[in-house]
């Protein structure tokens, strides 16, 4: 017969079981209810993110083309993000970008959108498939280097927003204003409705720059204002 230690002491062990047990237990019941807890949680985002899909805001989408060329991305949405006011919405449209550059863009989704080339599809495709996705009142395409001082799309606001003849603003590095036949451009901002009344461009031109260019010669010279770059 077991002295009343030993019986105490395998009360006190059997107590310490069921205790681990019912830890166990109500920790299983808790994963579970976090994990059902995020699966709705992700489905009402995802549904309500459908729903808005196609409302416009009142501000600027900036799409930021990536490809191997590009080498700064970081710091440039960094940069970006630190200069720039709101409104606006950020969209990194990739051909091929590099493993850390993916994974930065993976840890940062939900503040930037990530758009990546299918399969044999090049950087103007992607580019074009960035802009039909996009939310913003205006639209603005990044190809430059970094933006260096606050508020620098606020500029571009005004000469888009001052004169309705205006269709397109761009922002050059270089080039023959009066008869717009070499392009080198640090940006361009134009307004959605213009993508009503041209299509979008050719891209099967071999650069990026090319397809670009030949979109913009679409318009009247007066309808494109072409001011000098303070960056880049």
């Amino acid at each position: 017969m077991a002295s009343s230690d030993e019986r105490q002491f395998m009360i006190m062990r059997r107590g310490r079981i069921y205790s681990r047990i019912a830890t166990a237990h109500l920790g299983k019941r808790a994963e579970r209810g976090y994990s059902s807890g995020y699966k709705a949680g992700y489905a009402l985002g995802f549904e309500l993110g459908k729903a808005q899909r196609n409302r416009i805001f009142d501000g600027t989408s900036i799409i930021l083309p990536v490809d191997s060329t590009r080498v700064d991305t970081i710091r440039t949405i960094e940069r970006m993000e630190a200069l720039t006011r709101h409104p606006y919405e950020l969209i990194v449209a990739s051909a091929e970008c590099s493993e850390s550059t993916k994974k930065y863009l993976e840890e940062r989704s939900g503040c930037i959108r990530h758009i990546t080339a299918k399969q044999d599809e090049g950087i103007t495709r992607v580019l074009g498939t960035a802009i039909q996705l996009s939310a913003g009142k205006r639209i603005l395409v990044w190809l430059g280097d970094i933006p260096s001082y606050d508020g620098w799309i606020d500029e571009l606001i005004v000469e888009v927003d001052r004169d309705d003849s205006v269709e397109i603003v761009g922002v050059s590095q270089g080039m023959d204003h009066h008869t717009l036949a070499k392009w080198n451009l640090c940006c361009f901002m134009f307004r959605r409705e213009l993508l009503s009344r041209i299509e979008l461009w050719n891209d099967e031109l071999p650069t990026l720059q090319e397809c670009l260019g030949e979109w913009i010669r679409q318009l009247p010279v007066e309808n494109v204002n072409i001011v000098e770059s303070k960056w880049g």
